[in-house]
């Protein structure tokens, strides 16, 4: 994994650069105060992750967040503690926030969620890339017998979720099964036609699967804040859920405000399916 820093404290980039090395994150190809400067080297360089302090010189890291592509993942360094600004972070293209003053074990927690979720969402494409699905064919069919295997494995996760018991477990059962034989299929249809295929009633099965859900989201949520490295949380979070959803969903139990997070249905089935499928979570 490759990491360009851009921050104009040389003490903070020379800490963070011995994070990255002594805990085998990755490699740290270039660094910066500038933000003008770091707009051009990450467009040259193409790191996978940037750790960008949100004041610098010349382009500010909002600006710079802003004008660069999808391919970089970016991690915000501040001492901003404003949810407005936080909040325009986010939508700007941050990944994740980490407050100064520096924390080694917060820091590498971070990069080590964000380097698995690039990772993950590698996978999946290549994954994807392998399966294909004819819009013009018919479906295939939906397997009503799956293997005890996958049906333990499915079980086992869910029960580490804390929803074992929900009413839309077993809907998510039924679509995790079909989805590892599947998995392409969620991304060549709509949400509708993929529920009917389990039910005559696929509104409400959706609606079963989203409450079950956001009750996972909830609990990842309560482990993160609990402790940041609980390994279920490092596990899954980042791949059922999208990130600033994550963190949204902390921050309500933080506060203790009446404030939620948001399940994306096919991130979350796709996610499961994936983590499902990987043998060396066996």
């Amino acid at each position: 994994m490759k990491y360009y820093i851009v921050e104009d404290d040389p003490n903070i980039v020379l800490i963070l650069k011995q994070i990255i090395s002594d805990c085998g994150l990755g490699t740290v190809i270039g660094s910066t105060h500038d933000g003008l400067q770091a707009l051009e080297e990450i467009r040259q360089l193409k790191p996978d992750i940037a750790l960008v302090d949100l004041f610098i010189p010349s382009l500010d890291g909002l600006s710079l967040v802003q004008k660069l592509d999808s391919s970089t993942a970016v991690i915000m360094i501040s001492q901003v503690s404003a949810k407005d600004m936080i909040s325009k972070a986010y939508e700007s293209g941050v990944k994740f926030f980490v407050q100064k003053p520096i924390n080694a074990v917060e820091v590498r927690s971070v990069i080590t969620m964000v380097k698995d979720n690039i990772e993950s969402d590698r996978t999946l494409s290549q994954i994807k890339s392998m399966f294909s699905i004819d819009q013009n064919t018919s479906m295939p069919p939906v397997r009503t017998s799956p293997e005890k295997t996958n049906e333990k494995r499915i079980e086992g996760i869910l029960s580490e979720l804390g929803i074992i018991g929900d009413t839309g477990t077993e809907n998510i059962a039924k679509c995790t099964q079909w989805l590892m034989l599947h998995p392409n299929a969620l991304n060549e249809m709509s949400l509708k036609k993929f529920f009917s295929q389990f039910s005559e009633q696929p509104k409400s099965f959706e609606q079963r699967i989203r409450r079950t859900a956001a009750s996972a989201l909830n609990n990842l949520a309560h482990m993160g804040v609990e402790d940041y490295g609980n390994p279920v949380f490092q596990d899954y979070a980042h791949v059922l859920f999208p990130f600033k959803e994550v963190r949204a969903e902390m921050n309500g139990i933080t506060s203790k405000k009446n404030i939620h997070g948001t399940v994306n249905i096919r991130k979350f089935l796709d996610g499961l399916a994936h983590i499902c499928s990987d043998s060396s979570r066996i």
